[in-house]
């Protein structure tokens, strides 16, 4: 069996070298990751240009593999080309910042585990929920826990793990919940940031609001202090309104 790693932040992120050395004693791991950051790049692949791949070194060791793409290209590659056969598991992250409610759509780290699930391989996103915080101790101890797990009981069909982890040391954290997705959107706004040549430049900034999201959702769980579980499907059919589209044709 294999483990394939991947994410969003780029294959130099230290969370990912952190991740493959704890995983390593699971099983043999392959690293196919973007070359550079590549937050936010959603469900995106590479149709209009070639994609390079090349191998990467830290510290003058073989580490994996770049890809000068977006992580669902890594995880179509890694399956299509770069691996012998599939990969028991695969895991995206350890992100650095959070990918609960709305986000899950914008984060390319939940997308690289939703390519794995639609290729009928049990997957997970892991997230520290803190751009700053950057210690994985314990984030990567129970990556390992959940993998050794899914790896002996499997996954559902169609199901993937979105994980978000508050930023605190173990003896911090209250426990691990199982919590929807929550009910949010982002607020936003653009900063305009002047002229150039007849083009006008602006820069996106913006924070997650609730909406009437209770408190056993994932953003509120990880509030918190819990670790956040979610069960996210592939089908987003909303079987409940089929009689009131009906009315409508």
């Amino acid at each position: 069996m294999t483990i394939l790693l991947t994410n969003d932040d780029g294959i130099q992120a230290k969370s990912i070298r952190e991740l493959k050395e704890v995983l390593s004693d699971v099983d043999n791991c392959v690293v196919v990751a973007p070359a550079s950051q590549k937050s936010a790049s959603a469900h995106a692949i590479s149709i209009a240009h070639d994609i390079e791949v090349s191998d990467y070194y830290y510290e003058n060791d073989f580490f994996g593999f770049q890809v000068e793409g977006t992580p669902a290209d890594c995880v179509k590659l890694a399956l299509c080309e770069i691996m012998k056969e599939p990969p028991a598991i695969i895991v995206s992250g350890i992100n650095r910042g959070p990918n609960t409610g709305v986000s899950v759509y914008y984060s390319g780290t939940v997308s690289a585990a939703r390519e794995g699930t639609i290729a009928g391989i049990p997957s997970i996103a892991v997230s520290m929920c803190s751009c700053e915080y950057d210690n994985f101790t314990y984030a990567c101890v129970l990556v390992k826990k959940i993998v050794t797990n899914i790896l002996q009981k499997g996954l559902p069909e169609g199901i993937m793990l979105n994980i978000n982890i508050p930023p605190l040391r173990e003896q911090e954290i209250k426990g691990i919940r199982i919590a929807r997705q929550a009910p949010s959107r982002f607020v936003e706004k653009y900063i305009h940031r002047g002229e150039n040549k007849g083009c006008t430049r602006y820069t996106l900034t913006g924070k997650m609001e609730l909406v009437n999201a209770g408190s056993d959702n994932d953003e509120q769980t990880v509030r918190d202090g819990y670790v956040s579980i979610t069960p996210l499907k592939l089908d987003l059919t909303s079987f409940s309104s089929f009689k009131e589209i009906e009315n409508l044709i």
